[in-house]
């Protein structure tokens, strides 16, 4: 089947065969920061960027476009931090370098709808904001559903608002161009759940009184034993010790740390309440944006090896996306079945640990040519917990089964682009 405008082989249509513009919104303790991307054929409704070949921009060309650009944004958004109006300072400008492969998906705009700009823009703050009031002022007219520009409506501009450990999508509009956030006092840290802690082996614990005239008894054996004349002694104070020792077990006790009971071990509810945080932590530590927080979050559920295969597993598929164009926010974590397979100690550290079988579902938020599509995936896959010196960690993983449940109708994005923030390869020796 022939491409028709706007559409793939399966009819879909094309959101970004048009003027587009990726808006992403991160409101920080620092800053409130816009990564913009902008195709050439939105830059062209907004400034001034004549070009020597429309369809794509020379390098010779880019620093007007970028100061030009920057002017434009300085002048047509507006952000009011706590009150008071901020003005932006330029982080970056580039040009990427546009995929040649996807030309057949823009029949209509062709290279200049491929083609695009990336700018970052920080509006400093002073201290952690309280209120944001954000304005976006760019409306083209809407010739992705309206092929004639003159009677075409304005363009409504959707963007990705991240703050708090939260992914929110925003819609401004041309007759309501301005969104106010308002803080919740917390972090992102604030948002990471309560794993309970590790109940430390209780010592054994015995009688001063008891200690002692075992001791004593002891001590005496071995005289009726070396000397003759202590025999006697031994018969009749030896017995006569030991059983005032028993009467006396239950007094004056006190702990014997190197004795302590080896128990330690979970019953199955208390370690499916070990296992809700520790999993659902997982996903949150992806709220943060720097590889280091990241990192740091995840550690506080997962351990070991696993770690770094966890970490590189969802960077890579869930994070660095941004260069392909899609970005997968994950909105809600929902645990359908935990069922707890086994409890034992660990044959190395004697360590109390625990085998969960678990499903669970993730609605993510797909955020790419200024489009956002919804779906939802299931999961199911099975987890070793083991307490170590930090608490309890997640030491071991393997994938069962991961699918699709819902994803929104019409949305090529979202059938192309799979949520798997915990895809991992399944382990051999598991």
């Amino acid at each position: 089947m022939a491409l028709t405008a706007g559409a793939d082989s399966r009819g879909v249509v094309h959101p970004q065969d048009g003027p587009h513009a990726d808006i992403r919104i991160r409101i920080g303790d620092e800053a409130v920061r816009f990564d913009i991307i902008f195709n050439l054929v939105f830059l062209d409704e907004i400034i001034e960027a004549p070009r020597e070949n429309a369809a794509i921009l020379h390098p010779v060309e880019v620093p007007a476009v970028e100061k030009a650009l920057f002017e434009y944004l300085k002048t047509a958004n507006r952000v009011t931090i706590d009150g008071l109006e901020v003005a932006p300072r330029l982080v970056s400008f580039e040009v990427p370098t546009p995929d040649l492969s996807l030309k057949p998906l823009f029949p209509k705009t062709g290279l200049r709808g491929l083609s695009r700009v990336h700018i970052v823009l920080d509006y400093p703050v002073l201290q952690p904001p309280s209120q944001v009031g954000l304005r976006w002022g760019s409306y083209p007219p809407d010739t992705i559903q309206f092929d004639d520009a003159a009677v075409a409506p304005p363009l409504e501009i959707e963007a990705q608002l991240m703050s708090q450990g939260r992914t929110t999508i925003l819609r401004f509009k041309q007759s309501e161009p301005e969104f106010v956030w308002t803080g919740s006092g917390g972090s992102i840290a604030d948002t990471f759940e309560t794993v309970p802690e590790s109940v430390p082996d209780e010592p054994k614990r015995v009688s001063v009184a008891t200690v002692s005239l075992v001791g004593l008894a002891l001590l005496l054996l071995i005289a009726a034993v070396r000397r003759p004349g202590w025999r006697g002694t031994g018969r009749v104070g030896v017995p006569l010790l030991l059983v005032v020792a028993w009467l006396c077990a239950g007094s004056t006790l006190v702990a014997v740390p190197w004795a302590a009971a080896s128990s330690g071990l979970p019953d199955a509810q208390r370690a499916e309440e070990i296992f809700r945080p520790l999993h659902a932590n997982i996903y949150r530590a992806f709220a943060y944006d720097q590889e280091s927080d990241i990192y740091d979050a995840l550690a506080r559920s997962v351990s070991g090896e696993l770690l770094d295969d966890l970490y590189n597993q969802i960077y890579q598929s869930l994070i660095l996306q941004d260069d392909g164009g899609a970005v997968c926010a994950v909105q809600d974590v929902r645990p359908l079945e935990i069922d707890v397979e086994s409890i034992d100690a660990d044959a190395e550290t004697q360590e109390p640990q625990f085998v969960v079988r678990s499903r669970w579902q993730v609605d993510g938020s797909v955020y790419h040519f200024g489009h956002s599509h919804f779906r939802t995936n299931e999961y199911e896959a099975r987890y070793t917990a083991r307490r170590t010196r930090e608490g309890w960690r997640i030491t071991q993983h393997q994938m069962i089964e991961q699918f699709v449940v819902g994803a929104e109708p019409g949305s090529f994005e979202s059938e192309q682009t799979v949520v798997v923030p915990l895809e991992l390869p399944p382990g051999e020796d598991y």
